[in-house]
């Protein structure tokens, strides 16, 4: 599949090792964690992990917020099932999780004003469920060719559903509710729009038996374990990559000894690192920007195609801290449930929104954020999360605040007295959150992005991991930590004969 190969020859032979291998990680994430963890068992490597800013953890990010609170501004779920290797890594070092899934009181409210049917309200609850769980078990090939997203797909199966609902208003209250679902869905994959996903490659984001938990003490709490079982200086902050020259032999003499090094990456700073091997776990998301000139020579065209295919996304969350909570339970969270158009009637309330205020329609949700007193979280997604990363934090607070007097028919509601968002996608070391398989893409181009490019020997030379190059767990923390732990074996497999007659003492 890959017709450029180096040039030169390692200088060592293939029945033991001589010095040790140099590895050089990018990216401080959880999947240069991982294979940085996996590597360090091993005396024969020499690991360094590249970090292009001044804190570990990439779309991981624990930040203190309040006196004695804390938010998850990235990452804050665990799937709690047996083989998440997260949940088991925090199981095994008495991590504490707390349940998110059952503990709320969920509140429902409505743009028109009228109580939300409750029994209405679970039937949607329930379709969706069923739509979802059927997905693996759907012959999507009996479906029309034309019909070639998720959200068409659902949009049919929705309308299939209601044609035979004859109370009008039940039928208005049940688009609104499929609307949270869809919504949600989008924030769970990171895309603007159901119709970006491709159908035939979706996996449901749904977890439909397991229970979601988060980390009572946050997120960072379960890469602390992993730095802690690294060597001293194996991080180096602030070493923004720039260029990675692969395919290249350069001798560096030690004495007599003369030393060649078929990678190079160099830093904004200056630095230079030589390598044997490079792991890149850059976000896709910055690959999709950066990857003409961040590799020299370029990549292959099969590798470069299936970047630009994939699809990737960005979430953010907004974060309101209140001097004086207007709550009085500290644990609850509101869904909002908008008119559709096509179900509007005579004496329906509508919230008038101006032009720049219509990203409002792409919030379904206001949740307590349990892990810091006096504060509340909104997620949003899509064109409208990268728009608020452009807004005053002052007109999103009082934006928010007639958003909730509206919808909770309060004026009492006082506005917050600070407002923090996210930015994920202006950043230049994210350019967005996760990534997902897009109508343009399929699940072989993320097996495409996952390969790794070898030299003339058939060593791995630069491999590439993170959550966009997992199959089955992409766009989660587990599908990244996995392809860490994947390309680590990768490269312990390679070297497996010379790492057995390694002398730890060289």
């Amino acid at each position: 599949m890959m017709s450029n190969v180096i040039s030169c020859i390692r200088n060592y032979d293939k029945k033991s090792l001589d010095r040790r291998i140099n590895v050089t990680i990018i990216g401080s994430g959880v999947a240069g964690l991982a294979a940085a963890e996996q590597l360090c068992r091993s005396p024969c490597f020499n690991v360094k992990i590249l970090e292009a800013s001044q804190r570990i953890g990439g779309r991981i990010h624990t930040k203190t917020f309040g006196k004695n609170g804390h938010i998850d501004f990235g990452a804050q779920y665990i799937p709690c099932y047996g083989d998440n290797p997260l949940y088991k890594l925090a199981k095994e070092n008495n991590i504490n999780l707390e349940n998110v899934g059952c503990r709320q009181n969920v509140f429902l409210a409505s743009e028109n004003g009228k109580d939300v049917d409750y029994d209405t309200f679970i039937e949607a609850v329930n379709f969706y469920c069923k739509l979802f769980k059927r997905f693996k078990q759907t012959n999507f090939n009996a479906i029309s060719p034309d019909i070639n997203d998720v959200g068409t797909y659902i949009k049919m199966k929705v309308n299939d559903y209601i044609r035979h609902m004859h109370d009008y208003q039940k039928k208005a209250t049940f688009i609104s509710a499929m609307n949270v679902f869809t919504v949600r869905e989008r924030r769970m994959t990171a895309a603007n729009s159901l119709t970006d996903l491709h159908l035939r490659h979706y996996t449901p984001h749904v977890q439909l038996d397991i229970e979601d938990q988060q980390v009572t003490d946050g997120y960072s709490a379960i890469l602390d374990k992993i730095v802690e079982n690294l060597p001293a200086g194996t991080i180096l902050l602030n070493q923004k990559v720039e260029k990675i020259k692969w395919q290249i032999c350069q001798e560096d003499k030690y004495g007599d000894q003369t030393e060649s090094y078929p990678v190079t990456v160099e830093c904004a700073n200056g630095n230079t690192y030589d390598a044997d091997i490079v792991i890149c776990t850059i976000p896709l998301g910055v690959l999709k920007a950066e990857s003409n000139t961040l590799f020299k020579p370029n990549l292959p065209d099969w590798k470069w195609n299936a970047i630009q295919r994939l699809g990737f996304g960005t979430v953010n969350k907004i974060i309101l801290r209140y001097s004086t909570p207007f709550w009085k339970k500290s644990d609850f969270s509101y869904l909002l449930f908008w008119n559709d158009n096509d179900y509007i009637q005579y004496d329906d309330r509508q919230m008038h929104l101006d032009k720049d205020e219509q990203w409002l329609k792409d919030i379904i949700g206001i949740e307590c954020a349990s892990e810091c007193s006096n504060t509340l979280r909104v997620a949003i997604t899509g064109d409208t999360a990268i728009q608020i990363e452009n807004l005053d934090s002052k007109y999103i607070g009082k934006a928010l605040t007639r958003l909730m007097r509206f919808f909770l028919q309060s004026d009492d509601i006082g506005e917050p007295e600070s407002v923090v968002t996210s930015k994920w996608h202006s950043d230049p070391l994210f350019r967005g959150s996760y990534s997902f398989i897009s109508v343009n893409s399929c699940r072989e181009d993320i097996t495409a992005l996952a390969l790794p490019l070898n030299d003339n020997m058939n060593q791995p030379l630069l491999l590439f991991a993170g959550e966009a190059t997992h199959s089955q767990h992409y766009s989660t923390v587990q599908g990244a930590y996995l392809s860490g732990q994947r390309e680590a074996n990768r490269i312990l497999n390679s070297y497996g004969s010379m790492i057995a007659g390694f002398k730890s003492s060289l």
